[in-house]
């Protein structure tokens, strides 16, 4: 049995200990894998990865501006930006041991899937588009601001390349959630496949799939919710603070700075649907799976057991939620842009008061 779900994950888990995003380390065997950690505590390891947020995340002194709105407005967003950083690597090395039960049920998932189906779950080619669209994303920004600011200024090269190094410490905490949702999501089409083609799937199977599926859902939410608010959060009012810095900069000449701050908030946009996406196609693909479940045919016997599936399933909260004040889905969506116009209003209401 080819495990190149294993495979995927042992390599995430080892950007993850190299960020200091968690003290675990993944052994591959023949089982699946085992887990070890590192004889660095961990109360001492959060101390250190609160240190290095403290030097790498900081108000840049490259971003100061004669605009005090928008020098203030920026030092809000750093400041929500750095709450973020240090809720993430709290919360992974807090939940570090739900992580790894997350991990084993994946993997029982992927067994799981492989008996009824016959393949396994392979998240190899999504995640190549998920690292391709960070690499696209954060180093270009990076790149410009250097470029508009000058190579030869110490404080924005400094000012970019921790901009640039603690967005690879995100990225590797964001990616190993990203493919936890994923291969649950995978291995539920292929659940679906298979029941679409009618073949013989009995209803103790879909019970425990779904069972799997509430428990992984269940771990993840426990560990994304908080650090997946102030996510939100911070792009709220980061874009807004880069609309507000592009409308009163209009008549200005710089055709870098704009490029770089429209980039900014297209990247903002794409990031906050990015972290949306698997969270909408999870509960998407578990709605599939019980209208598919309403076609199929059972014997007589089988029908109390599948109202009794359909009870369970309504009673049980599929869409993902932050603490229960934000549902994430699509809608969200509308409503960070009515939050960011409220904003700027806001911002060019002080602008107008100033002048």
């Amino acid at each position: 049995m080819k495990q190149k779900l294993v495979t995927t994950i042992v390599y995430i888990f080892f950007a993850c200990r190299f960020t200091g995003l968690t003290s675990y380390y993944v052994k591959k065997n023949s089982q699946g894998a085992v887990f070890k950690t590192t004889k660095l505590s961990r109360c001492v390891n959060i101390a250190i990865l609160i240190i290095i947020a403290t030097f790498f995340v900081k108000f840049d002194q490259c971003v100061l501006s004669k605009d005090a709105i928008e020098t203030v407005s920026s030092h809000i967003a750093h400041l929500m930006f750095f709450i973020y950083f240090v809720v993430l690597l709290t919360m992974t090395n807090l939940k570090q041991r739900h992580i790894v039960q997350t991990f084993e049920k994946i993997i029982i998932f992927d067994n799981f899937i492989n008996e009824v189906t016959g393949h396994n779950i392979d998240v190899s080619k999504i995640l190549k588009y998920y690292v391709v669209g960070k690499c696209l994303g954060v180093p270009v920004i990076a790149a410009l601001h250097m470029l508009i600011n000058g190579l030869r200024n110490v404080i924005a090269v400094s000012c970019f390349l921790r901009f640039f190094v603690v967005h690879f410490i995100i990225a590797s905490g964001e990616v190993l959630l990203f493919c936890y949702l994923v291969a649950a999501i995978n291995g539920m089409k292929k659940f679906n496949f298979v029941l679409r083609k009618r073949k013989e799937v009995r209803i103790e199977q879909i019970q425990q799939m779904l069972e799997l599926c509430f428990d992984i859902k269940k771990d993840i939410e426990s560990i994304s919710q908080i650090f997946g608010f102030f996510k939100l959060l911070f792009s709220i009012v980061e874009v807004a603070t880069t609309l507000y810095t592009v409308l009163t900069r209009l008549q200005k000449d710089d055709v870098l700075d704009y490029i770089a701050n429209v980039h900014w908030i297209f990247e903002l946009f794409m990031q906050a649907c990015i972290f949306l996406a698997p969270f909408v196609i999870f509960y998407k693909t578990i709605l599939e799976t019980v209208d598919i479940c309403e076609d199929i045919q059972f014997s007589s016997a089988y029908y109390k057991k599948r109202e009794m599936l359909h009870l369970k399933i309504g009673l049980t909260p599929i869409k993902f939620t932050t603490y229960g004040l934000l549902e994430l889905d699509w809608p969200l969506i509308f409503l960070m842009f009515a939050l960011i116009s409220t904003q700027l209003v806001y911002l060019l209401q002080f602008k107008q008061m100033e002048k």
